[in-house]
């Protein structure tokens, strides 16, 4: 990413585009006077992006997608919505990333507002994903919501199929619904929509 940065800026463009934060971060490392355009954040005060919301200070603007605890609860409140009886739900975050840890806090107070218990599980690379599932159903879980970073939205194919084998074991019939739903739930922004893995009992299973 450095060397492709650096090749950007080089070529004095008027306007810089980068997004997610790996890019936005190595093209800011490089030019203080190029104007930056930016995408997808998901907390810019937190990662030291800018200063503020309303005055950023810095050579950066964009668009922020999240952060706060109306769009967490939100998909919350969505997810309890699509998923009727839903009590349990697995929260599937990306244990290096700041912003997920970020996350946590305000998923689990919108949680507790909309009654529902939340089981956090961290992630750490593509291998952990078979544990994940695995640990959720343990737990009881009824749903997943999964984090939007960059991790989860590489890896939404391999989330979505995990999603929809234990959907199918289930209920067969209504395997293919609830693998649309994910696969457009991802499509929509790396899972700004969670999915629904079960209706009021769990399918999370191993």
């Amino acid at each position: 990413m450095p060397v492709l940065a650096r090749e950007l800026v080089d070529l004095k463009p008027d306007v810089l585009i980068a997004a997610p934060e790996s890019s936005l971060a190595a093209v800011r490392a490089l030019t203080t006077t190029v104007p930056i355009l930016t995408i997808w954040l998901r907390d810019p005060v937190l990662t030291g992006t800018v200063e503020s919301i309303a005055h950023p200070a810095q050579n950066v603007t964009g668009t922020w997608i999240a952060g706060d605890d109306a769009l967490v609860g939100k998909r919350l409140e969505l997810l309890k919505e699509a998923v009727p009886g839903v009590m349990r739900v697995a929260l599937f975050v990306n244990a290096a990333d700041l912003t997920d840890k970020a996350m946590i806090d305000l998923a689990t107070n919108a949680a507790r507002a909309l009654g529902l218990t939340l089981t956090v599980i961290p992630l750490r690379d593509a291998a952990g994903i078979e544990a994940a599932f695995a640990t959720a159903a343990r737990d009881g879980a009824q749903a997943l919501f999964v984090s939007q970073g960059p991790f989860f939205n590489t890896h939404r194919a391999e989330l979505a199929e995990r999603a929809q084998r234990g959907r199918a074991r289930d209920d067969p019939r209504h395997a293919d619904r609830f693998l649309g739903l994910a696969r457009r739930g991802f499509a929509a922004g790396g899972a700004h929509f969670p999915f629904p893995l079960a209706n009021t009992r769990s399918s999370v299973s191993s």
